[in-house]
Parts: C-alpha cells; structure tokens; sequence
C-alpha cells in the first residue's frame, strides 16, 4: 500500500505536466529551455570557483566538504515551512485516515512527499553544485550514480530531522496546537542556522582582490563541515574519486544508516501522533475573522495607485499574513538571515577573521537567500494554498 501511496504521487506530478502543456504549451516549452541554461550558469560558476584549487587537492577537498555543508544548511533553513506544510497540514489526511491504510504507511508516504517538496528549492541550486563536483573530482562512470545515491540522502536528512522535531514538538506542546509547534521550530532552526553562517564566515575558500575579481585563498578547515553529517557524503564521494571504493561504500553505509534511524523514529512518533494532527487545523488554533467593510484609509490611499481589483488583492494578501501564524513563522528565517552580517561585525573575534571584501560577498549571499527564501514561502502559502486564504 506504501508503494501504492507513491505511485498516485507520481501519477499527479504527470497529469500536473499534462495540464500545464493543454492550457500554457509556451510557458511549459519557455521553462523547457530556461531551466538548462540556468543549470548551465550556475554550474560553470561552480566549476571555476572548484578550477581555483587545481594544483591544490587538499584545498579542493575541503571546498567541496564546505560546499556539501552549506547545501545541507540551505536545505534546513528552508525545511520548517514546506515539511510542516506537507506533513502537518495536509488536506488529504481526513481521507487517508479513513482507508484500511496503516498508518505507518501513510507517514512514510508523508515523508517522502516532505522530502520531495523541500528538495525543490534545493534543485536550483544543489543539482547544477553536485554536478560540478563530479566533474571537479573526474568522478568515473561508475561514480555518478553513487553521486546520486548521496544527492537523494542530502536532500533526506534535513527533512526527516525537520519532521522529526516537528513530532516531538507536537507531543510537548500538545496536538491541537500544530502553529505553535512550528513556530517553536523555526525559531529554533532560525537562531541555529543564523549562528552556523556565522561560524563559518570565517572559512570562505576565496575572497576578492583589490579590481574586484574573486581570487582562491588557502582553504582552512572547517570544524563545522567536519562534524556535520554532511562530511560522510563528501568523504565518499572524494573517496570513490581517488580510488577508494571500499572507503567510499562506508561513508555511504553510515550515512544511509543515520537517514534510516531518523526515519524510523519518525514513523514511531507519527504512527501515533499525525493522526490527530490531521484535524488540529480545524480543532486548533482558529483564527477569528471579522465580516464588515474592509475598506479603511490604507485602501484610500491605494486608490491613487491602483485599481480596485488590484488593491482587494493586496490587501487580501496583507491580512492574510497576518492571521497566518506558520506564514509568520515561515517568515522569521529570512529575517534571521538578514541580522547575519551584522552579527559578524559586532564581534571582536570575527571581524579579525572576516575582511571587509569577504563581508561584502557574505552580505550579497544573504540577501540573495533572503529574496530567494521569502518569494518561495509566500508563493507557497498565498498562491499554493490559495483556498486557505478564505
């Protein structure tokens, strides 16, 4: 039944495709041909900044186990959000808790499904960085899909220790109260991920030089790379590259088993648990919404600007925000993120470590995450879950 589950998943990815093709042929065929360049752009920009460290392996390796780490730090701080969403407030639980389905079954399904949904901010970033480290490392054939194999258990582990924090929230905090749940989280994520980038503001492997060009500097080593989970999927991947097989496969086995024990634990606390959670948005924390004339003089004041049809939009959004305590929390990330360069600055320690022109790229990368994070959760929410907006 479990594969059951995933096969009408996939089912609805395909006739999503199909429909998008009967109704918007040339959005689809336009995506069809901006999405390689896209992968091509941001792997090649990879690949030079991997081609700075061609005389150096050692610096190369350690480039690559940063990278493999900010990957999986990009994938917790995105994961609150989109793992809740699908695991927590799913529409179809109502129905798949009334089948002969075991719950067991759902929960894993679940959670491949979260697993999927966070991953899809990752793949415009991750897919084109994890294949320019084959190409860095001259990985063999046979090394790809063993690339692929640690690609699938990077995007896993964030996702099943997301969901299972999520789950021992729930059990705390109590089972109609799943807003309050993930917004404990994600605050939680937020602080630690906001100090994780400040930590390792000090290790970037390169820096810019007096003209602007960014120049390869000696890599230190990364003690937050190296304790991560993340080191045993760069180590394998280096490993199989450099001839190690039987290395490689270790690395893979430790890894593969974290990944089970996390989602083994997740399917014990959500076994138990999800039901219930499946109606919490109903039975919950509901939210009062007042009838009447919305109009007022912020309204009035948009009149000016825009047309009527415009402004019930806007302002349909604005409330919308407002009462949505997850999109709120879903919210606080990004504005942890933004605090980071600041953070940097304010301490003795790391304004020794960190240069004015590494700041400099430090601050664009925030607020590239920043635009990237925000634009994605409310496109979620505001347009994804549109019927929530009522």
């Amino acid at each position: 039944m479990f594969f059951k589950l995933i096969y009408v998943r996939i089912r609805g990815g395909i006739n999503v495709i199909r429909y998008n093709w009967n109704i918007k042929p040339y959005s689809v065929i336009g995506y069809c041909i901006l999405a390689p360049l896209i992968f091509y752009g941001i792997s090649h920009a990879f690949l030079r900044q991997f081609g700075m460290f061609g005389n150096s392996p050692d610096a190369l390796h350690e480039s690559i186990f940063q990278v493999f780490f900010l990957l999986m730090v990009l994938l917790f701080a995105s994961a609150v959000p989109f793992v809740g969403g699908t695991l927590l407030q799913a529409g179809d639980f109502n129905l798949l808790c009334a089948t002969p389905i075991r719950s067991s079954n759902i929960v894993a399904a679940k959670l491949l499904d979260a697993t999927v949904t966070n991953s899809l901010q990752f793949s415009v970033l991750g897919i084109p960085a994890v294949a320019a480290i084959g190409i860095a490392l001259h990985v063999p054939v046979l090394g790809w899909p063993l690339l692929l194999v640690l690609t699938i258990m990077l995007t896993l582990l964030p996702a099943l220790v997301t969901a299972l924090l999520l789950l021992i929230a729930l059990s705390i905090i109590g089972m109609n109260r799943v807003r309050s749940a993930m917004t404990v989280v994600n605050l939680i994520m937020g602080g630690i991920v906001c100090m994780t980038f400040v930590l390792q503001a000090g290790n970037l492997p390169f820096h810019l030089g007096s003209s602007g060009q960014i120049i390869a500097k000696t890599a230190s080593k990364s003690v937050l790379a190296h304790i991560s989970p993340s080191v045993l999927i760069a180590d394998s991947i280096i490993r199989f590259a450099s001839g190690n097989v039987v290395g490689s496969f270790q690395s893979l086995g430790w890894i593969l088993l974290i990944n089970i024990v996390i989602f083994g634990l997740c399917l014990m606390f959500g076994s138990r648990l999800l039901t219930a959670a499946a109606v919490s948005e109903e039975t919950g924390e509901r939210l009062a919404v007042r009838n009447g004339d919305n109009r007022g003089k912020f309204s009035t004041a948009l009149e000016m600007f825009f047309t009527l049809p415009i402004i019930g939009f806007m302002i349909k959004d604005f409330k919308y925000i407002c009462r949505d305590s997850i999109l709120l929390s879903q919210m606080v990330m990004p504005v942890i993120l933004y605090f980071v360069p600041f953070v940097i600055v304010l301490q003795p320690d790391m304004r020794r470590m960190v240069n004015s022109s590494e700041l400099y790229m430090i601050s664009l990368g925030m607020l590239g995450m920043i635009v990237f994070m925000q634009t994605s959760v409310i496109s979620l929410t505001c347009i994804g879950l549109e019927g929530r907006g009522f």
